[in-house]
């Protein structure tokens, strides 16, 4: 069993963070300059992509905030009383991804941006998620926001009253597992397009996988949020294999 380690903020002085905080914004650090990085070496402008990547910030903060209220939604008098209480509780990653792809897709419209460049940013941002969005789950596991179902696995946490999965520690562990593929992927020129089919396709079944061990998860027409948006990611990375499929059967450049 993992013993349970909670850790709540960051003492520097007489100044205390939230450790999740200080997680999520090196999350956005992280990502953002592996995506600037590689974008300017598959040949993107610095400009562009640092531009595109404050609007994927921007909307994948309200994508994170907004899409948290499908698991607890407010009651109909606190929201008509603050409506701001739509960003007070808590974020949600497919939010942040979503929200993100929204940014980044009203960029390319508003930008003109070509076929060839769209394919680069939105395979450089996939490639990059896993190696910053484990420093977010790295700060879920530290103050154990996701307990999970009760457990004898060796995988499970020495919670107070009993041992049960930790669902923020799982996907540290399947992110990490990620992100060294992606390393060895790497190896190798892949067709602009290939990590964003392989990230959403693989994050999205992990995560209707996982959602078996939530404790009673908030549902929908008896199916849970984490299962849509699983579903949904799992159709967006398929739909990429699809076009870059499509791409190369027509022999048609991409630009």
């Amino acid at each position: 069993m993992i013993p349970y380690l909670k850790v709540d903020s960051i003492t520097l002085g007489p100044i205390h963070l939230p450790v999740f905080l200080v997680l999520v914004s090196t999350a956005l650090v992280v990502s953002s300059s592996i995506l600037i990085v590689r974008g300017h070496r598959l040949g993107l402008a610095y400009e562009r992509v640092e531009e595109a990547c404050l609007w994927a910030a921007l909307a994948g903060a309200a994508g994170a905030f907004l899409l948290r209220n499908l698991y607890a939604p407010p009651s109909w008098a606190s929201f008509v009383g603050n409506p701001l209480v739509l960003f007070a509780r808590g974020v949600s990653s497919f939010g942040g991804f979503f929200g993100g792809l929204a940014g980044i897709l009203a960029f390319f419209r508003w930008r003109k941006t070509i076929r060839r460049e769209r394919l680069v940013f939105l395979d450089s941002a996939a490639f990059s998620l896993p190696f910053g969005w484990v420093f977010g789950r790295i700060g879920c596991a530290l103050v154990h926001d996701h307990p999970g179902i009760r457990t004898s696995n060796w995988l499970g946490v020495q919670f107070p009253g009993g041992a049960r999965y930790d669902l923020g520690l799982l996907e540290v562990f399947f992110l990490l597992l990620l992100a060294a593929v992606f390393v060895v992927l790497d190896r190798k020129p892949r067709p602009s397009g290939f990590y964003f089919g392989v990230f959403f396709t693989v994050y999205g079944m992990f995560r209707v996988a996982l959602d078996q061990l939530h404790v009673d998860p908030p549902k929908y027409f008896t199916i849970t949020v984490d299962q849509y948006a699983g579903a949904a990611a799992v159709i967006l990375g398929l739909w990429m294999f699809y076009r870059l499929k499509h791409i190369s059967a027509l022999e048609s450049p991409l630009n």
